[in-house]
C-alpha cells in the first residue's frame, strides 16, 4: 500500500451452521473478503470442505478460517 491509502476488509465472525448456505447468505449480503467460523472440532470436521466450497462458489470470500471452540467453554453456566 502506498502513504495515504485506505484499505477495508470486511470480515465474518460467526459459528459454523449445519447448512452452508447460512454461512454463504451472511456472507453475500456483507460482501464480506473473509470468514472466521467458530464451532467444534467434529463440526468443522464434517462441514468444513461444504463451506468452503459454498462460500467460494457463491461470495468474494477470499480466505475463510475456522477456528474450534470446546464444548465445556460454551456450555451453559461455565
Amino acid at each position: 500500500m502506498f502513504q495515504g491509502e485506505t484499505f477495508t476488509m470486511i470480515v465474518n465472525f460467526e459459528f459454523l451452521w449445519a447448512e452452508p448456505i447460512e454461512n454463504a447468505i451472511t456472507c453475500m449480503h456483507f460482501k464480506c473478503d473473509k470468514a472466521v467460523c467458530f464451532w467444534y472440532s467434529d463440526t468443522i470436521a464434517k462441514q468444513k470442505k461444504a463451506t468452503e466450497k459454498c462460500l467460494k462458489k457463491y461470495c468474494p470470500v477470499s480466505d475463510i478460517v475456522f477456528r474450534e471452540v470446546s464444548k465445556k467453554s460454551t456450555s451453559v453456566g461455565a
